[in-house]
């Protein structure tokens, strides 16, 4: 009993001891992420990589547009020479089948 008591006296104790420890690096590592998220360079390119994003945006609209357009167009011809394909296996093995 008395061992018990002092194997959970001792995770007790390395809790305490590591939790306080792993309070003050994740504090140093929130103020270093803070210092460079606040930094004024880093909020330029932010700035800069939004208009970029922005700008562009319309052109990638149209293009996807397009894309989808032109498959739109492509789909039913697939479809039919697809169906065909099916079709004429389902026939070919129909014949093998009553042979």
């Amino acid at each position: 009993m008395k061992g018990k008591l002092l194997v959970i006296a001792g995770f007790g104790a390395g809790y305490l001891a590591g939790s306080a420890a792993g309070r003050k690096r994740y504090e140093q590592i929130k103020a270093k992420a803070s210092a460079v998220v606040n930094d004024p360079k880093v909020q330029k390119t932010v700035k800069d990589a939004g208009a970029f994003i922005a700008e562009k945006a319309p052109e990638v609209v149209g293009s996807v547009q397009n894309a989808v357009a032109d498959v739109a167009k492509k789909a039913p011809d697939k479809v039919k020479d697809a169906a065909s394909k099916v079709r004429e296996g389902a026939e070919d093995g129909y014949k093998k089948a009553t042979s």
